[in-house]
């Protein structure tokens, strides 16, 4: 299945955050890669959105390589919905609060 993925607004911030993070702490080439390696994991998401694993209700997760962090998505009829990217220290409760899962 190819196709592509949504994100919620909350799930940019989320990258966008991360990125200027990691833009203060190593400069903007660490920031870029850290964006491409999030896009590279979306991507992933895109084609084969079953591939990850249920990890919270209706929520899958799929893990960004080398970097401590989660996309968080649900499939939809319209295809996969990024809602958050997470650091793996974040609270996945987060996601509730976001009133994104029930």
């Amino acid at each position: 299945m190819t196709g592509r993925i949504r994100l919620t607004p909350l799930a940019q911030a989320d990258i966008d955050d991360a990125s200027a993070w990691y833009a203060r702490q190593g400069g903007n080439a660490l920031a870029l890669a850290f964006q491409a390696a999030v896009d590279e994991t979306l991507t992933r998401i895109a084609e084969f959105p079953e591939h990850a694993p249920l990890a919270l209700r209706d929520a899958r997760r799929r893990n960004v390589r080398i970097y401590p962090f989660g996309v968080w998505f649900v499939i939809e009829p319209a295809g996969p919905l990024a809602i958050a990217v997470l650091h793996h220290r974040q609270d996945p409760s987060i996601l509730r609060a976001r009133q994104m899962l029930p």
